[in-house]
């Protein structure tokens, strides 16, 4: 049975399929969708990377810093009167354009994100501030029932904070997704002292000071912490140092390929003070790793109750006092790796296309 077409405006700052959690799903999104769905793609980057797409459109943005980026997205790219003029579907993700669209894929809401300093620059500081600020301006003027039609939360975490910020709007929640083959389940050994991954590209947000200082208040001598991810190591490792932590705590910097570390872990750690989803948690996971984490993004639900791991208060004290329990019983460990592994099955890539495809053709529908 042939299905007539659906043409989808997709709006985003990025496509790229070796960025951040956000571009890499939206790559995976628009190469996966069923052939019923015309593409055309409005983005700043990655557009020759896509497998297919009916028309591809470059938005020239800035790099740096976030708040230029922001801003010239906003007013580079195509308005939602013009999509509409258009014809089809107008899907934003993870960017706000001129006027709103018919769905917008939230991956952070701006209204209730936070800024860490912590051992931060100030600068990186202040573009983080101004970045949020401007960001919260524009989702106050876009996230309207008159300018957005839908939105779409990556995690129930952010589907309640944009119920919270803006309740007046239609909330509605498909998680992302992960292609689990990509990620197969490791085997580990109980021998020798946990090894712990912490996977970020923001390390005052995501609490690597706080991990470093937890690992020298573990009582195990041998305990391991390394961090993948771009950001500036320096203070981190003048702090490692300064603990006595100089050959236990390790940065590789940004890796395309981040599987093997995940392989050779025990435990998947987040000290963040806010995730929208957590894609790296997800992906740890379903190798085995156990979860340890602050309670953000999707953590809860791969933990469940302690099965997969621990949902933690983020101070150094306790973070440290877990390290010693699950120091003490390897087995433990691999066991709550093996069941952290099939709860993060939920969270399927093919899951998140269908969802997309239905909610795509359920607004086309409405307007036939």
């Amino acid at each position: 049975m042939n299905q007539e077409t659906i043409d989808i405006w997709f709006v985003a700052h990025s496509v790229n399929a070796h960025g951040g959690g956000m571009e890499r799903m939206n790559f995976a999104l628009l190469n996966g969708l069923d052939e019923q769905f015309q593409t055309h793609i409005v983005a700043g980057e990655g557009l020759s990377e896509l497998h297919r797409a009916l028309e591809r459109i470059p938005v020239q943005i800035a790099k740096k810093p976030a708040f230029a980026r922001i801003a010239g997205f906003y007013f580079r790219s195509p308005s939602k009167n013009e999509l509409i003029l258009s014809g089809g579907i107008s899907h934003t993700c993870g960017a706000i354009n001129n006027g709103g669209s018919d769905i917008a894929t939230v991956h952070l809401c701006q209204a209730a994100a936070k800024v860490a300093k912590g051992e931060n620059r100030l600068w990186r500081y202040l573009n983080a501030r101004i970045a949020r600020t401007l960001g919260r301006r524009l989702e106050l003027r876009n996230f309207t029932p008159d300018r957005t039609g839908l939105l779409v939360a990556v995690s129930d975490s952010v589907a309640d904070q944009l119920r919270q910020h803006y309740p007046d709007m239609n909330v509605r929640v498909i998680s992302n997704g992960v292609d689990e083959n990509n990620f197969p389940f490791a085997q580990r050994s109980s021998d020798g002292s946990l090894r712990i991954l912490m996977v970020t590209g923001d390390f005052a947000l995501k609490g690597v000071g706080g991990a470093i200082r937890a690992l020298a208040m573990a009582r195990d001598q041998a305990l391991t912490l390394t961090v993948v991810g771009k950001g500036d190591a320096a203070p981190y490792l003048k702090l490692a140092r300064s603990l006595g932590l100089a050959e236990r705590v390790f940065f590789t910097g940004p890796l395309d390929d981040v599987v093997p570390e995940y392989a050779k872990h025990d435990i998947i750690l987040c000290n963040s003070t806010y995730e929208s989803f957590g894609l790296f948690l997800v992906e740890a996971a379903l190798t085995g790793c156990a979860v340890l984490s602050t309670d953000v993004g999707v953590a809860r639900r791969l933990v469940g109750d302690n099965e997969g791991g621990t949902i933690f208060d983020g101070s150094a004290s306790q973070m440290a006092g877990w390290f010693d329990i699950w120091s003490s019983d390897r087995n433990h460990v691999l066991s709550m790796g093996k069941l952290a592994s099939r709860r993060a099955r939920e969270f399927s890539l093919a899951r998140m296309i269908a969802s997309y495809e239905d909610l795509y053709r359920e607004i086309a529908e409405g307007r036939a």
